[in-house]
C-alpha cells in the first residue's frame, strides 16, 4: 500500500494512464497530488474498486428513494488474515505494518467505506475505533459516520472472521 503513491506518480510523469490497487494512496494529500498531476497531463487515474461499477450497486443506488427515510447503514467485511498468526508470533509483514500502510482500515474496511460513501456521499463527521496490535496497527475496527438524519457503521477485521453483509434501514 505504501508504494502506490510513488509508482503511480512515476507512471503519470511517464505519460501513462494508471489503475491503482486499493487504497489509492496512504494520505489525502498524496491522492490530491496524483489527481492534479493526472488532470494537468490529461491522463486517467483510477482506484481499482469495481464495486462502484457493478450492476447490483447501481440497482441499490436506484432503489434508495423507494426505501424511505434512512435511519442506519451497517456494513461488515471481516476476514481472518492468512498473515495474522505470523503477526501474533511477532513477524510483521506489510499487511500489518503501519509504515507500509497496512491494517484493517486500509486493507479491508475500505470496501465498506466505498459502498457507504458511494451511496450517500461524504459524511458530516467520522470517528474510527480500532483494536490496536503490539506495533500500533489496527487489526480490526469500526468507522462511525454521521449523516443528516442517520448513522453508518463500517466494520472491517483482519483478526477475526464474519459473514460479509450490508444493511440499509
Amino acid at each position: 500500500n505504501s508504494v502506490h503513491y510513488e509508482y503511480t506518480k512515476k507512471a503519470l510523469l511517464a505519460g501513462k494512464h494508471v489503475i491503482v490497487e486499493k487504497p489509492f494512496a496512504s494520505a489525502a494529500r498524496e491522492v490530491q497530488e496524483l489527481r492534479q498531476l493526472a488532470i494537468v497531463r490529461g491522463l486517467y487515474v483510477f482506484e481499482a474498486v469495481t464495486l462502484l461499477y457493478l450492476p447490483n450497486f447501481a440497482a441499490i443506488r436506484e432503489a434508495l428513494p423507494q426505501l424511505g427515510k434512512i435511519k442506519s447503514v451497517v456494513a461488515n467485511y471481516s476476514q481472518y488474515s492468512s498473515r495474522y498468526d505470523r503477526y501474533l508470533q511477532g513477524e510483521v509483514l506489510p499487511a500489518f505494518d503501519p509504515e507500509r500502510s497496512g491494517g484493517a482500515l486500509y486493507d479491508i474496511n475500505i470496501y465498506n467505506l466505498n459502498l457507504i460513501i458511494g451511496l450517500f456521499g461524504a459524511p458530516k463527521s467520522v470517528h474510527y475505533t480500532a483494536n490496536i496490535g503490539f506495533n500500533g496497527i489496527d487489526t480490526s475496527g469500526v468507522v462511525n459516520m454521521q449523516y443528516p438524519g442517520f448513522f453508518a457503521l463500517a466494520t472491517g477485521a483482519k483478526d477475526s472472521d464474519s459473514p460479509g453483509y450490508a444493511v440499509i434501514q
